[in-house]
């Protein structure tokens, strides 16, 4: 699974990398080194042209009566996509870009886990396919959220944990999500698992509690 991740680069960098038209509502982007769930953070989608704006982790399908649901439902599973009630409708039609470049994954070391930092070994970013939706709240603002796609673990990753998020290749952003020119059946060979080296080392257990947000999050140390 995905559940806590970093997005350290700027604004300047992200529209540059990501080749953005628009940034939507608030103009900056401090950078975290500790994103979890139900925090807001930039997400690239297509609408005629590349957007950004600022998305809830965590989805919360346009049918649902409450917000309660997004917690459960800041993973997608790649295989059950076209299964699950929440995310069928959306693989056509709201797929989109979670901004990140790197995330954190815990490995079970007797009866403690310890936490690694997963990132590009260049410091590039890791672009995660994702599914957004839109949510009209009962007094009537619409919140956008999403959810992050996972795969199989590749080997390196798989000594970790059994799941990974789907990162893509940068040329592989613009059919992820121009949805109107490419279905979903030409795109979802690309969730898969990542095909290219990680640089993955442990780091300290301040990531498990989410008020902490500083570089101190992702250096690396040693247990033993």
């Amino acid at each position: 699974m995905c559940g806590r991740k970093t997005l350290t680069k700027d604004r300047e960098n992200i529209i540059r990398t990501f080749q953005v038209d628009w940034w939507e509502g608030e103009p900056t982007w401090e950078p975290h080194y500790n994103i979890s769930p139900l925090m807001q953070v930039p997400v690239l989608f297509f609408d005629g042209q590349r957007i950004v704006r600022l998305m809830t982790w965590g989805l919360i399908p346009h049918w649902a009566k409450d917000e309660k649901i997004a917690s459960k439902l800041i993973n997608a599973r790649a295989e059950t996509l076209l299964q699950k009630l929440s995310f069928a409708g959306l693989v056509e039609k709201n797929r989109c870009i979670v901004i990140t470049d790197g995330y954190y994954e815990w490995k079970k070391e007797g009866e403690s886990s310890i936490p690694f930092y997963i990132k590009s070994k260049d410091d590039s970013f890791l672009p995660m396919a994702g599914l957004y939706d839109l949510w009209k709240k009962p007094e009537g603002n619409i919140v956008y959220t999403y959810t992050v796609i996972t795969v199989d673990s590749n080997p390196q990753i798989g000594e970790i944990h059994h799941r990974m998020p789907a990162i893509l290749k940068i040329e592989e952003i613009e059919p992820w999500i121009n949805c109107l020119k490419y279905p979903f059946s030409r795109v979802k060979h690309l969730l898969k698992p990542y095909e290219h080296e990680l640089e993955v080392y442990p780091v300290s257990k301040i990531v498990n509690y989410s008020r902490n947000n500083s570089p101190l999050c992702i250096k690396r140390i040693d247990y033993q």
